[in-house]
């Protein structure tokens, strides 16, 4: 992957030159994977930790660090195309994303503990993952919000941010 990295760098001109072709085609492609993964047409040994990796001496390809990389591929193609654009939602991230890293983790436990409490253990399907990101998400952004506020300058010493 570092390898990987530094060939993207030293050959982004002409990644980004490309980059109406290669979106398509990347989106296409990882689709399909994503398809094959989640059908069982593509079968794929069950997760395997690094250690047993070198013990058993196995040497396995990994999907999922292939589906990483065309992930990547294809939001580096994205905000390449939507450079000159401006997303509020994505300056509001960037401005707050370092104290909402911070606070987070407080959400999700306490909702978590909340939640096993009232219902029983918590089990996510795709749908109910991501509404739960989004609420996290949501109330950790407007936390911050408040706290920065509330607090002006001081909110450094409390959030980081």
């Amino acid at each position: 992957i570092y390898f990987f990295g530094m060939w993207t760098s030293y050959n982004r001109t002409k990644i980004l030159a490309a980059a109406d072709r290669l979106l398509l085609i990347l989106i296409v492609v990882y689709t399909g994977i994503a398809i094959a993964n989640i059908t069982g047409w593509l079968p794929l040994p069950e997760r395997i930790s690094f250690e047993e990796v070198l013990q058993n001496r196995l040497l396995l390809f990994n999907i999922d660090m292939l589906k990483a990389v065309l992930v990547s591929f294809i939001m580096m193609l994205l905000l390449y195309k939507f450079r000159e654009k401006r997303f509020l939602f994505l300056e509001v991230l960037g401005e707050y994303s370092f104290g909402i890293f911070f606070v987070h983790c407080i959400f999700i436990y306490s909702t978590k503990a909340l939640w096993t409490d009232i219902f029983g253990p918590v089990s996510f399907s795709l749908l109910s993952f991501t509404v739960y990101f989004g609420f996290i998400l949501m109330i950790s952004t407007v936390t911050v919000y408040f706290i920065k506020k509330m607090t002006g300058r001081y909110s450094r010493i409390l959030i980081g941010s």
